[in-house]
């Protein structure tokens, strides 16, 4: 399973992601949340969250959050089937330790960055 996360800056929209495993073609969705939150003056963007379960291992997914002219289409692909004592790296990153980290860490099964999505803000204002 895998989470999918995103924010829209004006309009909680649809939280639905679909999804399947040939692109431009979604032969699956899921609904997920969508949250906002104030702190004295300021007020997040729409925090959308999606569950996505049933997944096959080692399987490219394409998906797409929103709908109409402003829907997105990305992809992930899940990690093969692994036995129990099989060994596994992984690394996640937050944005401000992105440089730092990134060149200490070889050959990882699995590496993520980790942006300010929890505090609601979209990638734009982030790398303003």
């Amino acid at each position: 399973a895998v989470i999918i996360s995103w924010v829209t800056p004006d309009e909680p929209g649809s939280s639905r992601v679909q999804f399947g495993t040939s692109e431009d073609k979604f032969q699956a969705s899921a609904e997920g949340t969508v949250s906002n939150y104030t702190f004295g003056e300021y007020k997040s963007g729409y925090i959308h969250h999606c569950l996505v379960e049933g997944l096959e291992h080692n399987t490219k997914y394409y998906y797409r959050i929103g709908s109409g002219d402003s829907s997105r289409e990305f992809w992930f692909e899940t990690p093969p089937k692994v036995e129990a004592d099989a060994p596994y790296k992984f690394g996640i990153i937050g944005i401000s330790t992105l440089m730092l980290v990134y060149g200490g860490i070889h050959g990882p099964d699995l590496l993520r960055r980790v942006q300010h999505i929890s505090h609601g803000y979209g990638l734009q204002e982030i790398m303003k």
